[in-house]
């Protein structure tokens, strides 16, 4: 499994795929349990060589009942690990000595449970001991580390592995998820041969098991996204979960979110707390998704009670609000447009601030069905693929928005009202805007907004101009700078700058009208800016960005100002928007109530979300019938205000659902 942060390092190099070959889609049956069961779990089954005790207290048949009496619907197991153990029957590799799988697929089955075949691809330390010849030479295992055995899936080994895999079906499992095969990267080095190869092989002997790797879904990887039956990325944390699945459901396809369910990771024994897990749950589900949480057993078989308790309380909660979460689609207006092929947190900036201000959004790309969205962010990468510039003009031209930042003009000038001067880019390294219409300065001092990163040198030409570029008195060098500070931050982008200085006559914000359309264009860099803003670190010290997310919120409100739902709430609340039928269901989720490093232990200790207020446009919706909040079974009164339909929601924990109904015609 990975770390927090590690999706972020795969290149872009990984978009090179075989695109000859289709796999076969299976029939709606067959892949409905994995959209529908949202109560999962990923047992980490870790039992070295050198452990004592190997496995001596664990009994897989009395492990699947506790499990199903807690709740659980889908059992993924380790059965080769990346030790390199193997816990299945197979005459291939370091056998554990003991068959796992026989009696876990058996009495799953029994239970009316799935079962999950967990498979490391990439990473095997005693076949990187034991083969020599099937290491990976770019990738040495460090003798001083505790690290796994990194090996070629190119050599020797790929028959090795093939032979395994054919051991595991020859049990009836009902899934796999293949780990460790993303590339080219430290997270495996398969191509997308290999991929289809391991594919081709499992649907061989079980062609109605469902398949996942742990990265599909993902932007930057499309050949482990093209092999899936379902998609499924690692989210450690609420903020990051909420991002991941957004990203995960626009593929229209169902999807599992794998967290730790320690706080210390994969390999930590220090459970989370029941409300973060929750939390979790609420974010992923919410979002189209299902959570699958780690489960440690000890090497020697034992699982521990108050771990199978936490997942138990996480189930119950998902439990009761399964009928609200299950067949939804996404009723947001607002989508990120994500260029194919760059990484899937290209744009994680973007989400905090859409997130904080209560901004529901879905992620598309260039190929996607783009009709039922009013509004499109174009972050800084930008598309350059003529088609793709041709279906935002035509979008504007009939009647959307767009929203275009830093680079992401290229190719649209004429549709944004700009001219480029010059070079591509400023001489200094950030800017500021100085705001010119109450619209966008709304809650913003009247000073000028930093925006780190190159501002591009455009004028409005049929745009109107709504702030102005100010560059700093000096670039930041060591011979110039007004106060010190020379370490840099997350993306290159510095922790220091030097203060305001003139206006010039260059463009930060010009509006324009195209068509039946609207568009507003940013200059500034500003999802670099609000990228770099979402790490730990810079939030520490800018306070994550909040003028830039206050300027973003503006914009949002500027060119979309009567959107279906609009939520008033502190930072930290999540609205998601979905449909189910013609019922409108809204999620609010206290994102507050187990913040990292803030784990609300005791219902009395958890933050609960006060002076949320729910806006509805009824012209759009229709005559309202009843509007109800789950699973507190609570009706709840509106307040008709012309079209607009307005609630106050009473305090909530840390998940609810606000439920509107329409009269029948």
């Amino acid at each position: 499994m990975r770390s927090p942060g590690s999706l972020r390092k795969i290149t872009r190099a990984a978009v090179a795929i075989a695109t000859l070959y289709i796999p076969p889609t299976l029939d709606a049956q067959t892949l409905s349990w994995t959209g529908a069961d949202l109560r999962r779990v990923h047992t980490l089954y870790l039992s070295p060589n050198w452990a004592s005790d190997r496995g001596i207290h664990f009994d897989p048949r009395q492990y699947v009942r506790d499990l199903k009496a807690a709740g659980c619907g889908t059992i993924e197991f380790y059965l080769k690990d990346h030790h390199g153990d193997a816990y299945f029957s197979t005459t291939v590799g370091n056998y554990y000595g003991r068959d796992l799988l026989a009696p876990l697929v058996e009495e799953s089955h029994a239970q009316g449970m799935k079962l999950v075949a967990y498979y490391s691809v990439g990473l095997d330390s005693w076949a990187y001991e034991h083969h020599p010849e099937w290491r990976r030479a770019d990738a040495p295992r460090s003798p001083d580390k505790p690290e796994f055995g990194k090996v070629d899936v190119q050599s020797g080994y790929q028959q090795y592995m093939l032979r395994q895999l054919e051991d595991i079906a020859a049990q009836p499992v009902d899934g796999w998820f293949l780990d460790v095969a993303a590339f080219p990267s430290e997270f495996g080095n398969s191509t997308p041969q290999t991929i289809r190869t391991i594919h081709d092989t499992i649907k061989k002997h079980r062609p109605a098991s469902l398949i996942t790797w742990n990265g599909a879904g993902s932007q930057e990887n499309e050949a482990l996204t093209q092999y899936s039956d379902f998609s499924s990325m690692e989210g450690w944390l609420p903020n990051d979960q909420s991002y991941v699945a957004r990203n995960l459901r626009r593929l229209d396809k169902p999807f599992t979110e794998e967290s730790p369910g320690s706080y210390r990771g994969w390999g930590g024994w220090a459970l989370k707390p029941a409300s973060l897990l929750q939390l979790e749950g609420a974010v992923v589900s919410a979002n189209g998704g299902a959570l699958t949480v780690g489960l440690n057993p000890l090497p020697d078989g034992t699982v521990k009670t108050a771990e199978v308790e936490n997942l138990r309380a996480l189930w119950t909660f998902i439990a009761e609000r399964e009928p609200y979460f299950l067949n939804t689609r996404s009723a947001a207006e607002v989508a990120i447009l994500a260029p194919s092929g760059q990484s899937s947190f290209s744009t994680d900036g973007l989400h905090a601030a859409l997130m904080d201000y209560q901004i529901d959004y879905a992620v598309v790309t260039p190929d996607s069905n783009w009709q039922s969205y009013s509004l499109l962010i174009v972050p800084g990468e930008g598309p350059s693929i003529p088609a793709v510039l041709e279906r935002l003009r035509q979008f504007v031209r009939g009647g959307g928005t767009l929203l275009v930042l830093g680079m992401g003009y290229v190719g649209l000038e004429d549709v944004l009202g700009i001219n480029v001067q010059g070079g591509a880019s400023s001489r200094y390294s950030v800017a500021y805007a100085a705001l010119k219409t109450p619209a966008l300065a709304r809650n913003i001092p009247d000073y000028p907004v930093l925006i780190r990163g190159k501002a591009v040198p455009a004028k409005a030409s049929t745009g109107t101009s709504l702030a102005k570029v100010v560059n700093p008195i000096a670039e930041y060098t060591a011979n110039s700078f007004v106060a010190g500070w020379d370490e840099v931050g997350p993306g290159e982008v510095g922790l220091g700058s030097n203060p305001p200085g003139k206006e010039t006559p260059y463009d930060m914000v010009v509006s324009n009208r195209f068509g039946h359309g609207r568009t507003l264009y940013v200059a500034g860099m500003l999802n670099q800016d609000l990228n770099a803003s979402a790490s730990p670190i810079l939030a520490k010290v800018d306070n994550g960005a909040l003028w830039q997310k206050q300027l973003l919120a503006n914009m949002v409100d500027l060119l979309l100002p009567e959107r279906l739902v609009k939520v008033t709430a502190p930072p930290g609340i999540e609205v998601v928007a979905n449909w189910q039928g013609s019922r409108l269901i809204i999620n609010l989720i206290n994102h507050a109530a187990a913040a990292p490093g803030h784990f609300g232990v005791g219902d009395e200790r958890i933050l609960k979300a006060t002076g949320v207020e729910l806006r509805i446009d009824a012209a759009r919706f229709g005559k309202i019938s009843h509007v109800y909040q789950r699973p507190e079974n609570r009706e709840l009164q509106w307040v008709q205000q012309g079209k607009t339909a307005q609630i106050e929601v009473p305090a909530f924990a840390i998940h609810t659902f606000v439920i509107f109904e329409a009269e029948r015609t």
